[in-house]
């Protein structure tokens, strides 16, 4: 890890230090970093003055000392742990000098001339240096204290560590945009891409290696936080919307299986936001920015405020966010405002998209004497012309399709406010009591196009009576009505419409999320060989979305019958076909009352962790164990009284509550030191049950080895069996209500060369159904639910990596570098997966004797997972839910080299020269596939089919992130490249030329300027040469994928730091 060394100075240049400038002339802020134990570490003695650089570089802690007070004394062997300030008294036993707290990083040390608590803190406007330090004139000072985080990964895990100026750079409101930079990090969903999602509009949630956001733990100063409420099919993370950047001192990433660790979340990785704990004094920041366009424009202000207490020895802080950003609509760009469609040449062309449902609308079928609903003939759709003259067949031309993008957001807009307290108090006997508690609101609003009046939309069946026409209306001419005629062969009574209800206006979504919790700990050590710990929290999260610009079902079949309308108080008769059949005052007549939707998710969580160091054959080991308790609980409610329409998506109430004691425990053993090809042997060992609800029993361990041939060198291999036990929107998230058709597997079924398909077809279709069976494809409610019965998914990881520095080669203050390379390896059995509703079909009538999940009850509801109607045997109802049946496999290279340079005697034209730090990342996938079901089963006759993600725009074969900082005395400059690799858009279209996306690279640059101890700019420019986003097919947004690449183009940020 590079770090700058500490340097002598004057005692006229000692005084910044307890007072820092608001952008400090710090290295840069991504490091490659070593894999060292997170809970403890050994000085060994030495003299005084080399053991507090070692001491201040670990931990921090700045020390500021007279150096003839030091000279010429020696330090004992130290070990220190969480507890530093115990450990520096113990460094400081038979010196004669004891410490003072001068902040809430910094102590001074000074003779014991008095008795002075050690943990006492000068009075405010007292020197920096006490004037009983010497009666002589002080020459010269040590100032120690390059900081060197301690990191919560255990040994052998690899580590990256964000904070400073990456973060600031990235521009934005919070951390999001500078974790996706970083290879090993994907967004599960974002701002971009989620606007048609009701609940989970506009969350922010990230994934490692790919694995999925359920699959990556999120903490905050290394304690899980109650996760957002997506309430949106099995979505759950944490939304970092509510994660300002102005809090954060620096995010840990850790790759790999941490599930023994931390729990099953955190099977592809950790990552942990270390919040600011210990702001000296009050500190105001503004920072902002816009696009080149003049939109896209966010901006961010904070305060901090920190002091000291009790003579030193307490602590306290409070931080206040406000951020906003604009909104940002499909067409106000050029690439998403005109989507891409095939043509009749089968190319993928911009303008030829566009939803298939306009103003005007299609006729999409008729409803003959026999009341049953049939499509036209060919199954077409009858398109209406937009002045209602005639209608023709639908071909889905660019004159027959409706532009959303003017109403549509690209950008989703945000409004963020939070709030944090933390305080701190240290005993006499170094036990520490920690309080710490934040809120934080989110607010979401968003637009898409008025809503489509439609069975494949709403939830009622196409000869519902609110879509159809009477065949002898008024409103069809004779032109019109002897078309339909002929298109029905003269069976038709009625024709069902769909149209896009462009009256009513946009749909809008207003949600808000609120975030809090509250964290009680005590923290202590007895017998200086042991460390306990003892935390209370509790969390809560809260949604509301109100959803506007829908349709009153009750009204729309008042006002579309004349009779029902002219005695019915305030209706206003409209017409569904042809122009001007909607006045302004039937829109408002109806248009629904707002739809409100709260969810409700709250989290307990008790623990007790306990740390020592004991012997083992004569070498020591560190042994950590711990027991805890989480009660989770979720709960949904809406005011939905089936009167809504317009929106695809119908949420379903839900609730439901675990609870989960775990019991952990590791050991770290140093095998053997100072051997010949053994500079250190390190084995390390972690085991974790979790019991959930008292029925679901898991266990997961880990085992590695981390071994030092030689200094600078480091082999590393782990290997982890763990069980990820189902979260809460897994097991009761009831989500989607929305009619679509299906092929039937059971149409033609005699026809079929599958004898389990046949045997099946003919138990669940009624007797009195003849073999030639053929389904009527009318469109059926399909429903997304959770699945409380649920079972763990089973994985196994495998890593090896090699670690290499500068010291195997040359020892040089200067210069120092780093390599390492990690391959890793993850198979998930059992996989939690969601099948497509025609899986749930195929899966059942394929397996024997109709043994399938699917082919039985709901868990959550009760209600049949199939249903048919009892006469007809057509299908009627469809259900989803997931089930732990897939399988998902994912196998890659990492490689991260990074080169420092700082300068020990800088001189010339860069005398002002601080360090030069530059950092390559590099992700190779080699692996990425699963599949959605089980082939090992028996219950299925068919192959499940194994898709190919390698190699997606999700997921590319390449992604790189190169970053170059220079830091001088009192200003800054960086510059950040990110690439990906070329790509297909989907599992399914490898080898399509429309999907196929290039290699994409951005490019980033910043500047920092310090104009005194106490302000300090900044400023950067994103997306530096304007790449604009790659147009392909199937994309999740517009032909592009937004959350992926950039779509707002070249943009400017900036800001500026007041400290008082």
């Amino acid at each position: 890890m590079a770090g700058v060394l500490p340097a002598f100075a004057t005692s006229s240049e000692a005084a910044p230090v307890a007072e820092s400038a608001p952008e400090p002339a710090a290295a840069p802020q991504i490091r490659q970093v070593e894999r060292i134990n997170a809970t403890i570490f050994t000085i060994e003695a030495q003299p005084l003055a080399s053991a507090l650089v070692e001491f201040a570089q670990e931990t921090g802690i700045g020390i500021i000392v007279s150096s003839d007070l030091i000279s010429g004394i020696a330090a004992p062997d130290v070990e220190v742990t969480d507890r530093v300030f115990a450990a520096l008294e113990r460094m400081l036993e038979g010196s004669g000098l004891q410490y003072q707290r001068i902040g809430s990083s910094t102590v001074t040390l000074v003779p014991k001339t008095n008795k002075v608590r050690s943990n006492s803190a000068p009075s405010p406007g007292r020197s920096l240096i006490p004037v009983a330090v010497s009666n002589q004139p002080i020459e010269e000072l040590l100032i120690l204290g390059q900081r060197r985080p301690q990191y919560i990964a255990p040994q052998g895990m690899p580590v990256s560590d964000l904070g400073g100026r990456a973060l600031a750079d990235a521009g934005g409101l919070t951390a999001a945009k500078a974790l996706l930079g970083l290879p090993m990090i994907e967004a599960s969903l974002s701002p971009e891409n989620s606007a048609a999602l009701t609940n989970a509009t506009g969350l922010s949630l990230v994934e490692l290696r790919g694995l999925g956001s359920n699959r990556t733990l999120v903490l905050f100063n290394g304690r899980r936080p109650t996760s957002t409420i997506a309430g949106y099919e099995s979505l759950q993370g944490l939304d970092l919307n509510g994660v300002s950047i102005d809090d954060i001192d620096r995010i840990e990433i850790i790759r790999g299986n941490m599930a023994a660790e931390y729990g099953s979340e955190a099977i592809g990785g950790v990552i942990n936001f270390v919040l600011d704990r210990y702001p000296d004094g009050l500190t105001v920041r503004a920072r902002g920015g816009l696009s080149e366009k003049g939109d896209g424009a966010y901006h961010n202000s904070s305060l901090k405020y920190g002091a000291g207490f009790a003579d030193g020895a307490g602590q306290f802080n409070f931080s206040f966010n406000y951020g906003h950003s604009d909104r940002v609509l499909l067409s106000d760009r050029d690439i998403t405002a005109n989507p891409g469609g095939f043509n009749d040449s089968g190319e993928f062309v911009a303008g030829n998209g566009g939803s298939s449902f306009g103003q005007s609308g299609q006729l999409v079928g008729y409803t003959g004497e026999d009341g049953i609903f049939k499509h036209f003939s060919g199954g077409q759709f009858i398109y209406v012309k937009p002045d209602g003259s005639g209608v023709e067949p639908f071909a889905g031309t660019p004159e027959q399709k409706y532009n959303y993008t003017v109403f549509q957001n690209l950008i989703a807009p945000v409004d963020q406010f939070s709030g944090r307290l933390y305080s701190d108090y240290q005993f006499d006997n170094n036990a520490v009591v920690r309080l710490e508690a934040g809120h934080s609101v989110t607010k979401v609003n968003s637009v898409m196009a008025p809503g489509i009046l439609g069975p494949s939309i709403d939830y009622l069946p196409l000869n519902h009576p609110v879509y159809r026409i009477n065949i002898d209306s008024d409103v069809l001419s004779d032109d019109v009505r002897a078309f339909l005629l002929e298109a029905s062969g003269g069976e038709a009574e009625s024709v069902s419409i769909m149209r896009r209800l462009v009256e009513v206006g946009p749909r809008i979504q207003d949600i808000k999320r609120n975030q809090s919790y509250l964290n009680l700990s005590l923290e202590g050590s007895f017998d200086r060989q042991w460390t306990y710990g003892l935390y209370l929290q509790y969390g809560k999260s809260t949604l509301r979305n109100v959803h506007s610009g829908l349709f009153s079902l009750k009204k729309l079949l008042t006002a579309t019958n004349p009779d029902a309308c002219s005695v019915t108080q305030g209706c206003v008769p409209i017409t569904l076909f042809g122009p001007g059949g909607i006045s302004a005052e039937g829109a408002k007549y109806i248009t629904a009352e707002d739809r409100v939707n709260h969810a409700y998710a709250k989290q307990y969580l008790a623990e007790a962790t306990l740390e020592g160091n004991l012997d083992l054959l004569g070498r020591p080991f560190t042994v950590r164990g711990g027991v805890e308790y989480r009660s989770q609980s979720i709960r949904d409610q809406i005011n939905d009284d089936k009167d809504f329409l317009g929106f695809p998506y119908v949420a379903v109430p839900f609730s439901g509550s675990v609870e989960r004691v775990s019991s952990y425990g590791s050991l770290s053993w140093l095998v053997a030191e100072d051997l010949p090809a053994v500079k250190s042997l390190m084995i390390r060992s972690a085991a974790r049950v979790d019991n959930q609800s008292g029925n679901m029993t898991n266990l997961s361990y880990s085992q590695a080895l981390d071994w030092q041939p030689v200094q600078g060198m480091a082999l590393v291999a782990s290997f982890q069996e763990s069980r990820r036990q189902p979260l809460m929107a897994e097991l009761y998230t009831t989500s989607t209500a929305v009619n679509l058709t299906f092929d039937d597997p059971c149409s033609r079924f005699h026809m079929s060369n599958n004898p389990i398909l046949v045997e099946n077809c003919r138990a669940v279709l009624p007797d009195d159904v003849e073999d030639g069976f053929v389904q009527n494809y009318s469109d059926i409610p399909a429903l997304t639910e959770g699945n409380s019965e649920l079972e763990a998914e089973k994985v196994r990881s495998f890593s090896v990596g090699v670690d290499l520095s500068s010291d195997l080669f040359w020892r040089n203050r200067s210069v120092s570098a780093k390599f390492s390379a990690d391959y890793y390896n993850t198979r998930i059995r059992d996989a939690i997966t969601q099948a497509s509703f025609y899986e749930v079909l195929s899966l059942c009538y394929t397996s024997k004797n109709l043994s399938h999940p699917y082919c039985g009850t709901s868990p959550n509801s009760g209600a049949g997972v199939i249903e048919r109607d009892p006469v007809t045997g057509q299908l009627s109802g469809i259900t989803r839910m997931p089930l732990a049946a897939g399988y998902f496999a994912v196998e890659g290279l990492e490689t991260e080299v990074s080169l420092t340079y700082q300068p020990t005697a800088p001189s010339g034209i860069f005398k002002d020269l601080r360090s030069v730090q530059m950092t390559f990342m590099h992700h190779y996938l080699l692996k990425a596939e699963g599949t959605t079901s089980k082939s090992d089963t028996g219950m299925a006759n068919i192959t499940p089919q194994v898709l190919q993600y390698k190699g997606t725009v999700s997921m590319p074969k390449h992604r790189l992130y190169a970053r170059l900082d220079a830091s001088f005395s009192d200003w800054g400059v960086s510059a950040r490249l990110s690439g990906r690799g070329s790509a297909t858009a989907t599992y399914s279209t490898h080898g399509m030329d429309s999907a196929r996306v290039p290699w994409v690279f951005y490019t980033d640059v910043g500047f920092w300027y310090r104009l005194s101890d106490k302000i300090g700019f900044e400023a950067g420019v994103q997306n530096l040469f304007d790449k604009a986003p790659p147009f392909f097919a199937y994309s999740s947004a517009s032909s592009t994928s937004p959350e992926i690449y950039d779509v707002i183009g070249r943009r400017f940020s900036a800001g500026i730091t007041v400290k008082f």
